[in-house]
């Protein structure tokens, strides 16, 4: 038998059994309503894969160095090496090297969908398709044709960005707060005079462009709350933030807009964001992923601490549901309806999520 299958297999089969082992010795049902059950596990290839699938139905990967889709069933459609970096979302992929002069876009098989000469960077906010210059002095949004639909320089560095399905928001490191419409037309400017030093360290907005969040400043920092009321954006809420950090840090919304979720030392303070009444998720390590839901669905967050990604699942109205521990190195994660998928060395699994 060939060495490299051999090994091949080994691999996913000592994957499945330290997961299922972990599974069933640290069972994770909760009130008898929740189970966690592995379905697969798949090992990525060193070499470039590709194989014909149908579009839309695959999950994008990025980990290990190497990124690609997946069927929903284990079946690799499309796997390579990034050059310096790759930027993946659910229709087209860009691979790209450190000194890119040229962005190329592909598809989930690999093939070329158009191209855009540019020396900046690709990155994906609420499946919208963006390009920060090399300097973050400039962003300029594309479509899926690589046509430029607006440009921005707002003449400072640019920190932190957001995006809903029509607004795209920007904290810069001058302090300044910029609010820009689907075509790139400016609807609202803020900047803070409340702190000594000015800076965005963080900035998030709701679904439905109703509100948004900053972290601003430093001496005090300030944690600010914005809102749509009769078609203009102003202030409703202000406050100090536990710490003072100099880096950008967590910042998001609820999927439902309820609550409002910031990163502190602690773990995550959120606020409801109407009575913002506030409360703390506690939560060990440095926060790298979160996909919060509405109050009754399960919610992810993913910290690192030392040599682990912990991943914490729960529900707004029960709290925490189960608690897992992965090698952080290379840690992918990636939730979908019913099921979870996690990266860890060269294996990529899925974990099925039982409602009983």
């Amino acid at each position: 038998m060939n060495v490299g299958a051999m090994k091949k297999r080994f691999t996913i089969g000592i994957f499945f059994i330290v997961l299922a082992a972990y599974t069933l010795i640290f069972p994770h049902f909760i009130r008898k309503e929740l189970v966690f059950l592995p379905s697969w596990a798949t090992v990525i290839p060193e070499e470039h894969t590709a194989a014909p699938a149908d579009p839309g139905d695959l999950v994008p990967f990025k980990f290990s160095g190497k990124f690609g889709y997946i069927s929903p069933s284990g079946m690799l459609a499309y796997s390579d090496s990034f050059l310096s970096d790759a930027a993946v979302a659910g229709d087209f992929f860009i691979n790209y090297s450190n000194v890119s002069e040229r962005l190329v876009m592909q598809d989930q098989n690999g093939r070329i969908l158009n191209s855009i000469d540019t020396e900046g960077y690709p990155f994906f906010l609420n499946e919208r398709f963006y390009v920060i210059s090399a300097d973050r002095m400039t962003v300029s949004e594309y479509d899926e044709e690589g046509e430029v639909l607006w440009t921005v320089s707002p003449g400072a560095m640019i920190t932190c960005a957001d995006a809903s399905s029509k607004y795209t928001l920007l904290g810069l490191l001058n302090g300044d707060v910029l609010l820009f419409d689907h075509d790139g037309t400016q609807l609202f400017s803020f900047f803070s005079t409340e702190s000594r030093y000015s800076a965005v360290y963080g900035c998030s907005i709701t679904a439905d462009g109703s509100s948004f969040a900053v972290v601003s400043g430093l001496n005090p920092q300030k944690l600010i709350v914005f809102q749509k009321r009769n078609e203009k954006y102003s202030r409703i809420f202000t406050s100090d933030t536990a710490e003072q950090v100099r880096r950008n840090l967590y910042l998001d919304f609820s999927r439902d807009g309820k609550y409002l979720y910031l990163e502190t030392s602690e773990g995550l303070a959120f606020y409801h964001t109407v009575k913002f009444e506030d409360g703390m998720k506690p939560l060990e390590g440095r926060i790298v992923y979160s996909s919060i839901a509405s109050e009754k669905g399960l919610s992810y967050v993913v910290t690192h601490e030392g040599s682990k990604a912990l991943l914490n699942v729960y529900r707004n109205d029960i709290g925490s549901l189960a608690d897992f521990s992965f090698p952080f190195e290379d840690f992918f994660f990636y939730p979908a309806d019913g099921c979870l998928y996690v990266g860890s060395g060269d294996t990529l699994v899925r974990i099925d999520i039982i409602e009983g």
